[in-house]
């Protein structure tokens, strides 16, 4: 007993420890502070309790009966935790009303123990509140204990026994505090508890915790199960879940900050210290998906840390070592609107689920929206339809006495002449690149070429279908045994019309019609099925290349099956013809397509860049794309990619290219050994300097490498160390391609070669290496790979980013490596920027009067980038961040004339608990150096994914013209945009190969 007495004295001492503190350090605010305390009070009494229950002398086993229930619970330091338990406010005192309504709400219907305390509490006196003497006389009057172990012991087929956590779960069940809450509705805690528990037990384990949790490390997960776990136990009993799902229910601000407390005060102490907020912020970064060095973290959790204690008196917080409760408060309070969208991981499983009431979708709105916004597609989609129906309708009226299946075969038959022609107009890249560039945009959907393409091969599919099943149908129903053949002079079968060329008729050479039928519907099929999106975008795009070859024996076979359907050909065939055979000429006689890869890097996310030769008299647009074959890979393959780099960048061009199926994934693999060998000679060299001084020149790089390295460094210029991620650089980094202004009239002091920038003066260059490298996380190593390799260029093509200079305020939306065309288009802006620069002599002072020419009717552009994750921004950001310091610098017309928004959708928003402190560290960062610190670039990077109602609204607001939106990513997204685009009336235009 005497060691109950002292484990008892522990936890008193301790309870008035913190009391005293409070009391004397902050007697006024002792209310904000004490739900702290009381929160420690009650786990420490709880765990008291559990260690009084198990380390009991009278029995070993882990029950109890009634008789040693009784005898335990009688001794004053077992109900002086009690006591505690009851006593929520730690006033000494419990209040009548409160204490039996209390116990009432919890214990009905069973009031029989209710009701006997009742009676006594009145007995002794009255209604007045009680302290821990009187308190002590009700729980030792005769009956009190029995019936209180009578609801206990809810299984009454356990012979009188009750286990240890039996008895814990129902004694912090009873002395849970009542809370005014009724989002938690009732038997919600049960039901999810059962439905988490496996296997009927009673107690959770931290392994079914987790999966109320979900996350990427189990440190929120371990914080809160601690908080929930009140007795200090390996499992937490239904009582304790409850009450820990009421105190993260709280929907208050007061309620939300507490929680948040809790989960940063790692050690109970009641202060966060800065090895506390350290540990968070590690496991936010890792929860959002990012990466940063230590000292980065270092400086995210003292900025965080800082910014808190200064906002309180140095005076009162001068001795402590941690952030308070209100010093947190009053940090998160700074941030309009934080506290009250906060969102508790638990959040999803408290709300009731709200009954979802079906709204009308108004649908005459968004059609006319639609309408309006995409004339010239409507205009052509039902002139397609006309000519379709046109065709159909006369071919009918044709074979009017023949029977139906006759009729329709035939109909189809002529539909089919049109289409299949049709179809191959739609795909002549070379006039249709034409028409975009000579303006034919405007009244022509020309961007939805390839959309069309697709439409007219669905048509032929099912016209092909009907047609073949009517002639199926038809030939054994009216041909075969009654029809005489006027070339043979009788009847055939079913058989031989449909098989064979016996009856000699129908065709463009007689009897060769239904043979070549099966044969065309054995080469559509195959077509068909390699084109479906399934098989052309899950990396088998070489099935779908490969298939849709068979276009030439398509027609082929067609001009023979139909004896008319040369007329329909002859147009579009010639036309195909023609740019065929100059594609061929231009490739093989010429030296415009045939070109070589200089240097090649391989990016995050299997990205490889390549930096191409550009051929001679090659010249294109910004956003326009090119087809790629590199007969290292494969001789006969050809694949589109989009030129990322400007159209006035000299010499060379930059292709970036996703792994996407086997060609991409061939070409990643194939520089990954180049790499290898490069890091492999360079290492020899190194190892044998000393060693073998003579025989260096045996292993050093052919005159081809020095030659590609020496005319590719004369037009390059070294990104900075510091791009995300990774680990430090090597010595030949990342490099952006510049273009050298030389005697120009607006621009006669000639450029140099500077650090950094790709058209800036060598100032700013300077300045924006300086900061990029001082702000930005480590990369890994990238090392340029230098190997000469020929590849062959068919191009350039028009594509519907090519309009940007059209439009009045152009919305550029890039998700992951669609930025591709943006990238060209941006820098093309900054190159016809930079070339009506004006200096002045004296101090090289640049301005510009006015936007160049060039840019025609641009007079906004938003630039939009989701990625999935950090590393993704190494792609481009060394490009956007000259963009930024150019128009900071030089200001004029070009301030705010280009607004970057980037956003990264693996990490969390700030209103998530998993992300709040790392958005508020990101924030005084930022605040401070007027850099972000993810991607380096005074843009701030936003977490999640854009609400385009709230961004498309600020693009109205803005009011800079007419809002065209040029997208480039997943189909999904573009669903979304297009949607959008229509109920804001903005023009819409995709990329689409």
């Amino acid at each position: 007993m005497a060691k109950f007495a002292s484990l008892d004295k522990e936890v008193d001492s301790a309870f008035e420890i913190q009391i005293a503190e409070i009391n004397a350090n902050e007697p006024k605010e002792t209310r904000k502070v004490a739900w702290f305390v009381q929160a420690q009070q009650r786990q420490q009494a709880l765990t008291g309790l559990q260690s009084l229950c198990k380390q009991r002398n009278e029995e070993n086993t882990e029950t109890f009966s009634a008789d040693s229930f009784c005898r335990l619970f009688s001794q004053d330091n077992v109900l002086h935790l009690l006591f505690r338990l009851f006593d929520h406010h730690s006033r000494g005192k419990l209040v009548h009303s409160d204490f039996i309504g209390d116990l009432k709400e919890k214990l009905r219907p069973k009031t029989d123990f209710i009701d006997l305390l009742d009676t006594l509490w009145y007995i002794f006196v009255k209604e007045d509140d009680i302290d821990f003497e009187i308190f002590c006389r009700i729980f030792k009057s005769k009956g009190v204990l029995d019936k209180l172990f009578a609801l206990i012991d809810t299984d009454k087929a356990g012979a009188g026994q009750v286990s240890v956590n039996q008895v814990m779960a129902s004694i912090t069940e009873y002395t849970s505090e009542r809370r005014n809450l009724h989002i938690l509705y009732p038997g919600r805690a049960e039901e999810l508890f059962r439905s988490i528990v496996t296997n009927g037990n009673r107690e959770m384990s931290f392994e079914d915790f987790k999966k109320l949790i979900p996350s990427k490390n189990k440190f929120f997960a371990e914080r809160i199960f601690r908080i929930f776990n009140k007795d200090g136990s390996k499992n937490i009993s239904i009582a304790e879940f409850r009450e820990g799902l009421e105190q993260f229910c709280g929907q208050s601000e007061e309620d939300k900050v507490r929680c948040l407390f809790q989960i940063y005060d790692e050690n109970g102490d009641g202060l966060i210290k800065l090895c506390e907020l350290k540990s968070v912020l590690k496991a936010c970064i890792e929860e959002n998906g990012m990466k940063f060095s230590e000292k980065q973290v270092e400086e995210l959790a003292e900025a965080l840390y800082d910014d808190a204690r200064d906002r309180s008196d140095t005076s009162r917080h001068s001795t402590r070592n941690g952030l308070t409760y209100d010093e947190l408060k009053a940090q998160m309070s700074k941030h309009p609107g934080l506290l009250e969208n906060l969102s508790i991981s638990l959040d999803r499983f408290l709300l009731p689920s709200p009954e979802k009431k079906a709204q009308r979708q108004p649908i005459f709105k968004p059609m006319v929206s639609y309408i309006k916004n995409n004339v010239p597609f409507v205009i052509f989609v039902l002139a397609y339809a006309i000519v379709n129906l046109g065709l159909f309708i006369s071919r009918a009226i044709q074979y009017k006495d023949s029977n139906m299946f006759y009729i329709l075969a035939r109909s189809c038959g002529q539909t089919l002449n049109f289409n299949c022609a049709f179809i191959l107009v739609l795909m002549l890249r070379r006039g249709i690149t034409l028409l975009r560039n000579i303006g034919c945009g405007s009244f022509l959907p020309v961007d939805q070429h390839v959309y069309l393409h697709k439409v007219c091969g669905g048509v032929v599919v099912v016209l092909s279908a009907l047609h073949t099943l009517m002639h199926i149908i038809n030939f054994p129903l009216n041909i075969a045994g009654e029809v005489v053949s006027p070339v043979t002079n009788r009847t055939h079968s079913a058989a031989e019309w449909l098989f064979t060329m016996r009856p000699e008729l129908f065709g463009l050479y007689p009897g060769l019609a239904n043979i070549t039928g099966w044969a065309l519907v054995v080469i559509l099929a195959i077509m068909a099925i390699c084109s479906l999106p399934s098989v052309r975008k899950s990396g088998y795009f070489e099935v779908f290349y490969w298939t849709h070859l068979l276009y030439i024996p398509f027609w082929i076979l067609l001009i023979l099956h139909g004896p008319n359907f040369w007329y329909w050909f002859i147009g579009p065939g010639l036309c195909f013809a023609l740019f065929k055979a100059s594609r061929r000429i231009r490739l093989s006689s010429s030296n415009r397509g045939r070109t070589d890869i200089n240097s090649a890097m391989l990016l995050p996310s299997r990205v490889t860049h390549l930096v191409i030769r550009k051929p001679e008299n090659f010249y294109f647009h910004p956003g326009d794309y090119v087809y790629l074959k590199v007969p290292a890979i494969t001789s006969t393959e050809w694949h589109p990619f989009t030129i990322s780099s400007a159209p006035e960048l000299p010499d060379f061009i930059w292709l970036h290219i996703r792994c996407a199926g086997g060609w991409t994934n061939k070409l990643y693999e194939y520089f990954e050994q180049e790499q290898s060998k490069q890091l492999l000679r360079t290492n020899n060299v190194k190892n044998d300097n000393n060693k073998y001084p003579k025989a260096i020149s045996a292993i050093e790089p052919t005159s081809v490498e020095n030659d590609i390295r020496s005319k590719y460094k004369s037009h390059c210029i070294a990104m900075p160390s510091g791009m995300p991620m990774g680990q430090q650089p090597c010595t030949e980094n990342v490099s952006l391609p510049i273009q050298i202004y030389k005697n120009s009239p607006s621009n006669p002091r000639k450029m140099k070669l500077t650090p950094r920038a790709s058209h800036a003066p060598e100032t700013v260059a300077k300045d924006s290496a300086e900061v990029i490298q001082s702000h930005q996380p480590p990369m890994r190593e990238e090392r340029h790979i230098f190997h000469s390799l020929e590849v062959a260029i068919d191009g350039p093509y028009g594509a519907p980013s090519s309009h940007i200079f059209r439009a009045e305020h152009a919305v550029l939306i890039a998700a992951g490596i669609g930025v591709t065309p943006f990238a060209s288009i941006l820098q093309s802006i900054m190159h016809r920027y930079y070339a009506i620069r004006q200096s002045c002599p004296n101090c090289n002072h640049s301005w510009a009067s006015q936007m160049p020419d060039s840019i025609m009717n641009l007079k906004k552009v938003d630039f939009f980038w989701i990625n999935r994750d950090q590393r993704s921004f190494e792609w481009f950001v060394d490009m956007l961040s000259q963009l930024e310091m150019e128009q900071t610098d030089v200001g004029g017309v070009l301030d705010r004339f280009l607004d970057l928004h980037m956003y990264i959708t693996s990490a969390l928003k700030k209103t998530d608990m998993k992300a709040v402190g790392l958005q508020m560290a990101f924030d005084l960062l930022y605040a401070k150096d007027k850099r972000d610190l993810v991607t380096g670039l005074k843009t701030r990077t936003n977490a999640g994914r854009p609400n385009w109602d709230k961004v498309f609204q600020k693009l109205v607001d803005e009011d800079k013209g007419k809002v065209t939106v040029f997208y480039c990513g997943p189909p999904q997204l573009a669903k979304e945009l297009r949607k959008k685009c229509n109920e804001f009336g903005f023009d819409f235009r995709k990329e689409i190969f």
